[in-house]
């Protein structure tokens, strides 16, 4: 995990089912509590895991961080992460991926164990708090 000098992440990916509202190189959308924050020097934005797929297929770079949610259109956190691990297997082995639900579901906790690239396991709403615990790793 790179930090800059001053302890902010250098490349953070969401992907998310629903507007984040975050700022970002493709779409220019902004929001107050990321872009705020100044815990993320490069902030990528996804609304569905089809397009991170085709990014990271394109990219060598890895994120430092991903912050993934459950629930997408077109593919869901699981259908992805398999997705993923086969396209970078180097993914397999670094806990970079946070997954986020508004589920309380054991089930889907325990599912996220099963993947080595899963750093934890976040409840909806992600708040300040909760960006600072994945900028501190």
């Amino acid at each position: 995990m790179e930090l800059w000098a001053d302890n902010t992440l250098s490349e953070f990916a969401i992907i998310y089912d629903s507007k984040f509202v975050i700022r970002t190189k493709e779409q220019g959308e902004y929001t107050k509590m990321i872009d705020k924050s100044g815990l993320f020097q490069d902030v990528y934005s996804f609304t569905n895991g089809i397009d991170d797929i085709n990014h990271f297929k394109r990219e060598e770079n890895v994120p430092d961080a991903i912050l993934l949610d459950i629930e997408m259109p077109q593919m869901d956190a699981w259908d992805f992460l398999d997705e993923l691990i086969s396209i970078q297997p180097c993914f397999e082995n670094r806990k970079i991926i946070y997954i986020v639900s508004s589920s309380i579901a054991l089930e889907d906790k325990e599912k996220a164990e099963h993947y080595q690239c899963v750093k934890n396991f976040l409840s909806k709403p992600v708040n300040l708090e909760k960006l600072q615990s994945i900028a501190e790793g």
